[in-house]
């Protein structure tokens, strides 16, 4: 008869058993918008833009030399058009 081989069973400790991660994207989502309500600030929202090279580098080229970051430039571009 072929030997059976034992495989050993790893020892957890309690601390890694009763770990719990409670930063999950809902309570993440949940913190900020009570953190901006706290803090009296608009919620924000991620924006992927797609444009072409030649104008991205016209945009950030106009933001070094305004020392702003291209998203602020953007939403100041936007601001001065509803106004």
């Amino acid at each position: 008869m072929s030997e059976i081989k034992r495989t050993k069973v790893p020892n957890i400790s309690k601390e890694r058993i009763d770990f719990m991660p409670t930063e999950t994207i809902i309570n993440k989502e949940k913190n900020i918008k009570i953190n901006d309500f706290l803090k009296n600030k608009e919620a924000t929202h991620a924006l992927t833009l797609r444009m072409p090279k030649s104008l991205y580098l016209r945009l950030r080229k106009k933001a070094f030399q305004k020392n702003v970051t291209m998203t602020n430039l953007i939403l100041k571009a936007i601001n001065s058009e509803n106004n």
